[in-house]
């Protein structure tokens, strides 16, 4: 099985796929293009993900590393890609699993009582006036 069907096989299987830097001169030797030309079809790094789904780098990449995103490869020990159609998915269950806001139990809120007389500042010099003063 050459490289170009064993990862073929593991986007089939929805697999996370580290290469080798060879492995990579390979698949870009072809001269086949990277993306196809449309939007929807390019692969995230983690920085876009994060300015996309407005959460910090680290965030993203352990959810990537912990499997939220199908189809989601290593290019390098920290260089993750996800491909646009994991996002959506992802986008898409996290907006199906938050309650929307009519469904939601009220929030109850403590009030404070108001403070009736002011607070008194200089308390600690009567209390050191007070002691210096006992014998």
């Amino acid at each position: 099985m050459n490289l170009h069907e064993r990862l073929l096989r593991a986007a089939e299987l929805g697999l996370t796929v580290s290469l080798a830097p060879a492995e990579v001169k390979e698949l870009l030797a072809r001269g086949e293009p990277v993306s196809r030309g449309d939007e929807n079809s390019l692969d995230l790094s983690v920085g876009e993900l994060a300015i996309r789904l407005k959460r910090p780098r680290s965030t993203i990449r352990a959810w990537v590393a912990a499997g939220r995103f199908k189809g989601a490869y290593k290019l390098s020990p920290r260089d993750w890609r996800v491909p646009a159609a994991a996002v959506t998915a992802f986008i898409e269950a996290r907006e199906s699993a938050a309650p929307s806001p009519s469904n939601a139990p009220p929030v109850r809120r403590r009030r404070f009582r108001a403070v009736e007389r002011e607070a008194d500042l200089s308390a600690w010099r009567n209390c050191s006036e007070q002691r210096a003063q006992k014998p």
